[in-house]
Order: C-alpha cells, then sequence, then structure tokens
C-alpha cells in the first residue's frame, strides 16, 4: 500500500519538485553567501537592490499562473494541445506587451531608479530591465510544466538554473567583474531556465495544428 501510495505520479511528482527546490534554494544560498563574502558592502546591496527591485516587478505576473494551470491541466487531460497552444499564445501576447511596457519604463526612468537606490552605473538597472522582461514573456512556461505533470523537469531546472547562476558568479566575481558578473550570472541562469522550458513544449511551435481562438471571458 505504502508502496503504491509512493508510486502516485502526484505524490512522487511533489517529491521531486520538493527535492529540486531545496537544491535551488541551498546553490541561491550559497550564491548570496558567496557574494557578502566577495562583493564590498556598497556593492553587495546594489545587487540585493536589484534583485528586490526584479522580484517585486514580477510579483503581478504571478496571479495569472493559478489560471494557466486549471485550464492547461484539462486541456492536457483531454489530450487537445491545440488548446493548450492556443492558450498560451492566449497568455502570451498580452504579458509580453506588458513586459515591453515595463522594459522600456525601466530604460526611460533608470536615471531617475539609479538616484532613488543610489546607483551610479544606470547599466544594472537595463539588467534588471530585461530580466523582469523575460519573467513576463515566459509566465505561461511554468504553469504549462506544471500542467503536463512534468514534475521531474521542472525539478532539473529548479537545480540547474542556481547552479549556474552560483558557478558563473563565482567565476566572473573572481575574474574581478564584481556587480555587473553577478548580475550577468543571474541574467543568463534565467534565460537558459527559459529557453529550456520549451524542450517538453516544443509542440507549441508544431506546423501540424492552428491554436484555436480562445475567449478571455
Amino acid at each position: 500500500m505504502i508502496k503504491k501510495f509512493l508510486g502516485h505520479e502526484l505524490i512522487s511528482g511533489a517529491s521531486f519538485i520538493f527535492l529540486g527546490s531545496l537544491s535551488g534554494n541551498l546553490f541561491n544560498f550559497l550564491f548570496n553567501l558567496f557574494m557578502t563574502r566577495n562583493l564590498t558592502v556598497s556593492d553587495y546591496g546594489i545587487l540585493a537592490s536589484m534583485i528586490s527591485l526584479m522580484t517585486l516587478s514580477a510579483i503581478p505576473a504571478g496571479a495569472v499562473l493559478p489560471t494557466v494551470v486549471r485550464f492547461a491541466g484539462l486541456y492536457f487531460a483531454k489530450g487537445d494541445f491545440a488548446m493548450v497552444k492556443g492558450l498560451f499564445f492566449k497568455i502570451t501576447k498580452p504579458f509580453f506587451i506588458i513586459g515591453s511596457i515595463i522594459f522600456f519604463a525601466f530604460l526611460l526612468f533608470r536615471q531617475t531608479i539609479g538616484q532613488f537606490f543610489n546607483i551610479h552605473d544606470t547599466s544594472f538597472i537595463v539588467f534588471v530591465a530585461f530580466i523582469v522582461f523575460i519573467g513576463y514573456v515566459g509566465v505561461t512556461n511554468q504553469p504549462l510544466l506544471q500542467a503536463k505533470l512534468a514534475f521531474r523537469f521542472i525539478a532539473s531546472l529548479n537545480i540547474i538554473s542556481p547552479l549556474l547562476k552560483l558557478l558563473l558568479g563565482i567565476i566572473l566575481v573572481f575574474f574581478g567583474f564584481g556587480v555587473a558578473g553577478a548580475m550577468w550570472a543571474v541574467l543568463i541562469s534565467i534565460l537558459l531556465s527559459y529557453v529550456l522550458s520549451f524542450v517538453p513544449l516544443r509542440f507549441l511551435f508544431s506546423k501540424g495544428f492552428n491554436a484555436p481562438h480562445i475567449s478571455a471571458r
């Protein structure tokens, strides 16, 4: 009975997600620990401010995640990949526009944002703008993977992305790139995670069927 319980796809999937998240959080902790020890106090303050700004800017995008999981789960259960494709483009298009607006807003007001955070090098604001843009464009990828029950793949991404960030951060800071090196590590790890998330979702770009129109009502 216990073997059957542990072998259930939902239970085993949740276990993979838990272990992946635990490992990812450990790598994130090590990343922050390394930065506190190898950046100056002011530089680490800049890095922490940028990460906080990215996190706050991405909060609104999270509101749509439960809805995507719910509808995509129904479509996957029926094997209706055309509807999944339609849902993907229905959600991605407006969030691409929103992400673009936020991106250009960051660029337009980067001097003001830099003054508020006491950051003289406004190129860091450009890093934040691009990372937030990727977050909005890729807002549907994670819930689609959840709806597809690709728990092992999600767990792998939760490990690979922070591990890459940690390794790149150590290398770039070690070679003297400072805060810019840390930001490059964050950007590359997020971009790689976004690109890899399409591996189980590659059917979205198949020419074998057209995405149907899905009403937003």
